[in-house]
């Protein structure tokens, strides 16, 4: 296994790359400069080095390893932007990696810098007798500014993929001299063409390779630099001929891959010098360099592009969003403001972009401000805006962040046309129900009084007839007491008694509900079935809950119509509310021809029915006392007939028994 020195600030450091490099490289951690330099004495040949850059000595040690062993391999720990990481790399530092490395990328770059050594190794090993090269010219004595630092010079950031494609091969053969260079990179299909070159064949423009071609694949696998002055030592002999027919196609004696996050990304390839010497190993050691150099800005540039399209896709899709949104900072600065949020609030969003959010206003501001603290349960606020004359209805919510708080943003609805409405919709219910009650009292007090009026009419004449006195009597008492009833079902709509709650068990209920209506049933009515074997208990006001019920068995029973096979049953079962919890419901089913289609719309609206009389009550009172005990009710109803439920939350079981 290869060996590797670390050179760590602290033992949290260490342990975290030792673990990161578990089953790769044997990892050597040291603490000082001493034993840094003692450790890098007694290991043979190039060594590669992970130097801590956080330490206040970290550029010495970074120096000491560069003096003591010129070819080592360094890589730095850092901030990769900090003016460290700059220093480092001008003191020949391989790469620099983050003190709070991704392990998957430290373990790329090591092994990087191991192929790296290994190439150092190869290149500088003798070569074989049959294949010694003639003899060649010294090469020239290479200029005081190195060739990575002349391309890092030429090197411009750019956001353009295609720019820093074409600016990386520029830079690339101002700073190392070779005749030809390009570089294969994957477009949006995923095959990698040449994206930019200089001074390349026009074939080699032709060229193509798909995500499973064998250069591709190998690159991927192996992630190595291939030089044409070291095919040999390419461990396959199919890889050996595939690299040889490759570069020759390509005019190139080196391909070095651009990887980055273990991701191959395409290749760059460059020729012979234009002095006709071949590359030395120090010119691969810098290629290699540049091309990690590459790999970085295509990355950096892929996330810049996607990150303006998502910019731009966010910003299209906020301005054209009828909801607000404003958007804050973690000093409530703000940075987002939409222009439906500028309409709604009479401003215009470029007078408000980057000032503080009390400009806004205190409604707005004391939304946001509650929603950066953490508050969020106070943040939905409704206010009538005097500068727009609009009721405008907000919620906050925080925005987090890796590191904490990132902002806040709010959310502003325009509710002006939905009041509007709701009030027209009052407005027109009211006079409905007016109208609906006048035609139901006109019709149900009409028909007593006609009766009322007719016999008053012909009793002085037939006022000596004791059979028509007693009739007039029974008659008028009757209708009377119809009149009664009618008023005081309005009373008992208009103004419900109050109730008494208690533990009531379902038998009682439906007890109630019988006795209360049973003076109204005939003979035919005893088809009614009854099932309440129910451990459940409720707790509920018995008169109520029983009147109730009993308008809706009154509703089934008349709606038999007296039917030879009409049945009527009445069930008590337990079931599970919306949230979860028990209820009871309490269920009267019927066979009748169902609610006519025309009002199941409003059938649980006041004055809504298809009785000859009745005022149309039973089902509204039944539901309001539904769901004043906190349940609800239900209807069912088609051709095969009518299901009416009303649901109540069963009793907690812990509550005492009356």
């Amino acid at each position: 296994m290869e060996t590797v020195l670390l050179l760590a600030g602290d033992d949290q450091m260490a342990q975290r790359i030792v673990g990161t490099l578990d089953g790769m490289a044997d990892v050597r951690a040291v603490y000082d400069l001493a034993s840094f330099e003692k450790a890098l004495d007694a290991m043979e040949g190039d060594a590669v080095v992970l130097v801590d850059l956080c330490a206040n000595d970290g550029l010495e040690w970074l120096a000491a390893a560069a003096r003591m062993r010129p070819h080592c391999v360094a890589i730095a720990m850092g901030d990769p932007r900090g003016a460290r990481a700059g220093a480092a790399m001008d003191a020949g530092a391989y790469a620099v990696e983050p003190s709070d490395f991704d392990p998957r990328s430290l373990r790329q770059t090591v092994a990087h810098a191991l192929d790296r050594r290994s190439l150092r190794r190869a290149l500088r090993r003798p070569p074989e007798p049959a294949a010694a090269a003639p003899a060649l010219l010294p090469a020239p004595t290479p200029p005081a500014e190195s060739a990575v630092r002349r391309f890092i010079r030429a090197m411009r950031p750019a956001e353009q993929v295609d720019a820093v494609l074409r600016n990386a091969v520029d830079s690339v053969v101002l700073a190392t001299g070779v005749a030809n260079a390009g570089i294969f990179a994957a477009d949006s299909n995923g095959v990698y063409r040449l994206q930019a070159d200089a001074g390349c064949p026009a074939d080699v423009g032709e060229r193509s390779f798909e995500a499973g071609n064998p250069v591709v694949r190998w690159l991927e696998r192996h992630g190595q630099m291939v030089a044409r002055a070291g095919l040999d030592r390419v461990g396959e002999i199919e890889a050996r001929q595939l690299f040889r027919e490759t570069l020759s196609a390509l005019g190139a004696e080196v391909v070095i891959p651009l990887r980055a996050r273990g991701r191959l990304l395409g290749w760059l390839f460059t020729g012979r010098r234009t002095t006709g010497l071949p590359l030395r190993e120090e010119d691969l050691e810098d290629l290699a360099a540049m091309a990690g150099h590459i790999a970085l800005a295509l990355e950096t540039a892929a996330v810049l592009r996607d990150t303006a399209l998502q910019s731009a896709l966010a910003g299209t899709v906020f301005a054209a969003m009828p909801t607000g949104v404003v958007a804050t900072d973690a000093d409530a600065v703000v940075r987002w403001f939409n222009p439906a949020a500028g309409e709604m609030l009479g401003v215009a969003p470029p007078s408000v972009i980057g000032r503080p959010a009390r400009t806004l206003g205190s409604r707005v501001y004391d939304g946001l401000h509650t929603a950066l603290r953490g508050d969020e349960t106070a943040t939905t606020i409704e206010w009538f805006e005097p500068a727009t004359r609009r009721i405008l209805s907000a919620r906050a919510r925080r925005l987090p962040g890796p590191d904490g708080t990132l902002g806040a943003v709010i959310f502003i609805e325009d509710l002006t046309e939905r009041r509007r409405l709701e009030e027209k919709e009052e407005r027109l219910a009211r006079e409905a129900f007016w109208v609906d009650l006048a035609a139901g009292l006109s019709h149900e007090i009409r028909n007593p009084l006609v009766a009322i009026k007719t016999f008053a009419q012909l009793l002085p004449q037939r006022f000596g007839d004791a059979d028509f006195r007693d009739e007039f009597s029974a008659l008028a008492a009757r209708e009377i007491a119809r009149l009664e009833a009618i008023v005081d079902q309005i009373n008992r709509f208009a103004y419900p008694p109050a109730a008494t709650h208690r533990r009531l068990t379902p038998r009682q209920v439906i007890a109630g509900a019988l006795l209360r209506f049973r003076s109204r049933w005939t003979e035919k009515d005893a088809r009614i079935q009854v099932s309440d074997a129910l451990d459940l208990d409720i707790v509920g006001d018995l008169e109520a809950l029983s009147e109730a019920l009993g308008g809706l068995i009154e509703n089934a029973r008349e709606a038999l119509n007296e039917r030879p096979d009409g049945r009527l049953q009445i069930e008590a079962r337990g079931c599970l509310g919306p949230d979860g919890r028990n209820e009871v419901g309490f269920a009267v089913r019927d066979n009748g021809p169902g609610i006519p289609p025309a009002i199941r719309d409003r059938v649980l609206s006041p004055f809504v029915t298809t009785k000859t009389h009745g005022m149309g009550l039973g089902l509204p009172i039944a539901r309001r006392v539904a769901e004043t005990h906190g349940g609800r009710l239900a209807l069912e109803t088609g051709a095969q007939g009518t299901v009416a439920t009303m649901f109540i939350p069963a009793a907690d079981s812990s509550a005492p028994k009356a």
